[in-house]
Parts: C-alpha cells; sequence; structure tokens
C-alpha cells in the first residue's frame, strides 16, 4: 500500500512503522499530524507523536533527519495550537509543546544548513517558524535573527518578510526610546507592505493588513512612505574606529535596538541603558550601576574578540608572543595573544548572564542567597516556577526566562536545553575556567596520529570563533531583553501604585568619557 495514498481513517490505524522505509515512516506521521489537525484531532496529534518514536530506529540520512524534525516540531505545534484555541493561554512560561518545538526546529535548521539552498523552502519555513515562535516567547531579538536568515536565501519569502515586520511592530512596544519606538514601526511598515504583494496565505494577508492599519494610525502616511535615512551618522574619528564601528555593526553586537533591522551607522552606538526606576528614598541607584558594569564587560569582550578576529586573519604576531619557549606538541596547537583575547572574550561574555541573574534577584526582590543565584536557576523556588513570574505578562521577562533555557547547568533539574550546542558551550566555558582547553590551528579532536592529549578538551580556532560570536550574541540579547523587562515592569508598576503617591526625580547625568578611566 502507498502511503501517498493513505487516508485519515487508514492513518490513524497504523501501530506499527516497520513495513515501511524511512521516507514513507515520515510521510505517514506528517500526514496524520495535518489531517488530524484539520480535524481538530488531538488524539490523532498524540498518536502521530507516538509513532515518530519508531523512526529513531529507522536509518536516516542528514536531510531525512532534517525532514523527521521539522514534522516532530509541526505535530508538536499542532497539539498546542488544538489545547490552546483562539490563542487561549498566551502567556505560557512553562510549556512542553515550546520546548519541543524549538528544540527539534532547531536540530532540522542544523542538519540542513549545508544544503540551504538546495533545500530552500524548507530552510525557510523552519527559520521562519522558529522566529515565530520565539518572538511568541518573547525573544524577538532571537526571532528576527531567523527572519533574517531566511530573508538571506530566499528575499522574496513573504511570511518571513511580514513576520518580521509583525515582529518588529510588537519591538517598538518594548523600547523605551520614543525615537527608536519610531523607526522599528517605519521598517516594519516596509516589510508588512511588501508580504502583502508575495505568495502568503489568506490569514497572514489579514493578520499582515491589520499591522499596516495599525502603523498608519500612529504614523504619517508620507513619513512612511519617503525614503529612510539610517546611513548618515559618522562612524568615527579615525580609520581604526571606523573599521571596528562597522565590523560590530555587520555582527549586530551593538547595545542598540536599531542594530536589529540592519547594519546602518545610525546603530552604531550602545547607547541602550536603563529606563527610569522608582524606588524608595533611601535607595541609591546600584541599578544603574550595576548595569554600567554588565555593558562594559560585554563591549570590552566585544572589542577583545575584535581584535583576536582581526589578527588572526592577518596571521599577525603580537610582540609579547616573541622570546616565548614553547614545544611543538605535533598537533597544530595555537598559543598567541589572539588566541587568548578569544579565550577571555568568550569567558567574559558568559559571565555575563550570572550577573544579569544577580540583578534580577535584587530587582524582584527574590530573596535568593548570592551563592546560590545563577541564570539558569534564579526563576526557581524548590524546582518550580517563582510565583513572581508565573503570572507576569512580561513579555521581554520571558523571553529572558526562555532565552535562560538555552543554557546546560551541572544539575539534574536543569540539564534538558533548548540548545543542542548547549553542553559543548558550557564545557568550554568550564576548561577555560577550570581545567584545560586547547585549541587546534585545524579540526577539533587530535590532528595527528604521533600525540595525544587526555586532559584538553580540544577544539578549532574557527570553532571557538564560532561559539564565541554565539555568546556574545546572546549575551547582547540578554542585557537588552533585561533593559525592555525593567521598562516593562516600572510600567506595570506605575499603574499599581496609588496615586497619592509622590516621586521624587533623581536625574543621573551622563558620565563625562574622560572620567571613566
Amino acid at each position: 500500500m502507498s502511503d501517498e495514498n493513505l487516508n485519515f481513517d487508514e492513518l490513524r490505524k497504523i501501530d506499527s512503522l516497520s513495513d515501511y522505509n524511512s521516507d514513507q515512516a515520515i510521510q505517514i506521521i506528517g500526514s496524520l499530524g495535518d489531517f488530524s489537525y484539520d480535524r481538530n484531532s488531538l488524539k490523532g496529534i498524540k498518536h502521530a507523536i507516538s509513532l515518530s518514536e519508531q523512526i529513531k530506529d529507522k536509518p536516516l540520512n542528514e536531510v531525512q533527519e532534517a525532514y523527521f524534525h521539522y514534522t516532530i516540531g509541526n505535530l508538536w505545534s499542532y497539539k498546542h495550537k488544538i489545547e490552546n484555541p483562539k490563542g487561549q493561554n498566551k502567556w505560557p512560561w512553562e510549556s512542553e509543546e515550546f520546548e519541543k518545538i524549538i528544540i527539534n526546529l532547531r536540530k532540522a535548521l542544523h542538519l540542513l544548513r549545508e544544503n540551504r539552498y538546495k533545500e530552500k523552502y524548507y530552510y525557510c519555513q523552519i527559520n521562519t517558524n522558529l522566529g515565530n515562535h520565539l518572538s511568541h516567547l518573547g525573544r524577538i531579538i532571537g526571532a528576527v535573527e531567523y527572519w533574517n536568515e531566511c530573508i538571506q536565501v530566499d528575499e522574496n519569502f513573504g511570511m518571513a518578510l511580514g513576520n518580521l515586520g509583525h515582529g518588529l511592530m510588537q519591538y517598538s512596544r518594548i523600547v523605551y526610546d520614543k525615537g527608536h519606538k519610531v523607526i522599528l514601526l517605519k521598517v516594519a511598515y516596509g516589510h508588512l507592505n511588501k508580504a502583502l504583494n508575495l505568495n502568503i496565505t489568506v490569514e497572514a494577508h489579514k493578520g499582515f493588513k491589520k499591522c499596516i492599519n495599525h502603523i498608519t494610525s500612529i504614523l504619517d502616511g508620507d513619513f512612511l512612505e519617503e525614503e529612510s535615512t539610517l546611513d548618515n551618522w559618522d562612524l568615527g574619528e579615525t580609520e581604526s574606529e571606523k573599521l571596528y564601528r562597522r565590523w560590530v555593526l555587520d555582527k549586530n553586537l551593538f547595545l542598540n535596538p536599531l542594530n536589529d533591522i540592519g547594519s546602518h551607522t545610525i546603530a552604531a552606538r550602545d547607547i541602550l541603558h536603563l529606563p527610569n526606576i522608582v524606588t524608595d528614598i533611601e535607595t541609591n541607584p546600584f541599578h544603574h550601576g550595576l548595569f554600567n558594569v554588565i555593558k562594559q564587560e560585554f563591549i570590552s569582550a566585544r572589542y577583545l574578540f575584535y581584535e583576536s578576529d582581526m589578527t588572526g586573519k592577518n596571521n599577525e604576531i603580537h610582540f609579547s608572543d616573541k622570546n616565548n619557549l614553547l614545544y611543538d606538541t605535533l598537533d597544530y596547537s595555537c598559543h598567541s595573544l589572539s588566541v587568548e583575547k578569544m579565550k577571555v572574550a568568550y569567558k567574559s561574555a558568559y559571565s555575563t548572564f550570572d550577573k544579569i541573574a544577580f540583578f534580577i534577584n535584587e530587582y524582584f526582590n527574590l530573596g535568593i542567597p548570592e551563592r546560590r543565584v545563577s541564570f539558569r536557576t534564579v526563576w526557581y523556588k524548590n524546582d518550580r516556577l517563582r510565583d513572581e513570574f508565573a503570572q507576569n505578562k512580561n513579555w521581554p521577562l520571558r523571553g529572558l526566562y526562555w532565552l535562560s533555557k538555552d543554557f546546560f547547568e551541572n544539575n539534574k533539574e536543569f540539564k534538558e536545553c533548548l540548545e543542542p550546542d548547549a553542553q559543548k558551550l558550557n564545557e568550554i566555558r568550564n576548561h577555560l575556567e577550570h581545567k584545560y582547553l586547547k585549541v587546534h590551528l585545524f579540526g577539533g579532536a587530535m590532528t595527528s596520529s604521533y600525540s595525544s592529549d587526555d586532559l584538553a578538551y580540544s577544539i578549532s580556532r574557527s570553532e571557538l570563533h564560532a561559539k564565541t560570536l554565539r555568546i556574545l550574541k546572546l549575551s547582547r540579547a540578554a542585557i537588552m531583553y533585561l533593559s525592555f523587562a525593567v521598562h516593562v515592569e516600572e510600567q506595570f508598576r506605575d499603574k499599581g501604585r496609588d496615586s497619592s503617591t509622590i516621586s521624587v526625580p533623581l536625574p543621573l547625568t551622563e558620565l563625562i568619557e574622560h572620567l571613566r578611566y
């Protein structure tokens, strides 16, 4: 019997996939899922998820495995939609469905990356779906990254363009700078308009049109249609500074929401900080002081990574590396100031997350002992999500929580992660801090049959470079979510404050650059 001709009744009677090859088995669970969703059959979805366990025993090549994870992600998405009709439970802080969706779509994306142009439709669809789900959970910066990845492969993928526009519109609601709000809305308007003329669903067309109507009700039509002037900004006084700022723009590493709409020179400033915070009269501005440190450590780590990147590309030897006796261990290991800068950048960026957890513990008065505060666990009390967060409709705060799920912690309660490489990222940090990480010019593990090093965690220079950039991007996103979360929380607190309460402003002046040294 051909699986292509199986109808819903026949599909739901299948209990074993042993008689089907890998392609047929994947198609069966996919078709069963689609049919079940169309019929609002939760039982059918659960049966498809159960059947999918049998595919793990079948031989799969990379493309088949990618389709398998894509299909599983869709099944869990269907399950969530059926169980939450018409958008009910819009604020899930904990959700098994979203965890399954994200981990499976990320695995599919990783497997398809080398074949992204050959498998363009699926690659773009996966990026779009991932962006949509992350945006829903509050991780708008990560969502924009996925939508843009799709558009780089297919600039006319309408669903990605439209969802990018919708996402930027949502983004504009959490930034505290009114000028940034206007620019985000203007860029969103352009993406949404373009999407309306491309291949999108009827439902999406209605949704995108609604977004356009909302934007035109806020901003002047002539302003929305006129050409943007986002690249008329100075990048610095010296050529070195200009090159550095251009590099940061291209890597999307400025602490500035406008860097998420592109590498425009208007975004070449680390302008983001905390919004106004209301405290009792005896409290010093320690929140802003801590945020200063978090920002500076990130920016310094970013610059060290830049220097490592530039000297590595030019094969430059720093004078401090000269006359340094080292022995050749026959494994193409790398030892230089450039490599050490990359290591320091990695460690410094990774340390940002626990400092953010420290901030959260203080700002929300959680009362966790300082030695027990970590980014992965700050959200929980007695192994359950804390009441302070469970019903909090703070979108960027929820995004920060879901970003924490990308990290591995060597604790039985927190080993499950949404990032396939989470344990590797943790192992790199652990070996950098406490053990022995060896960087190789070629390959990852041993590249020579003449020598072995059982003490070392071996990694290629190119892989360490990629992982450091990834940690920097996650660190940037976390810092920005923290700022946005405080802004939203302050709005909530202001609405709940007694009208008779008097707030006396305490303006903080900008720290003059020549006094920072």
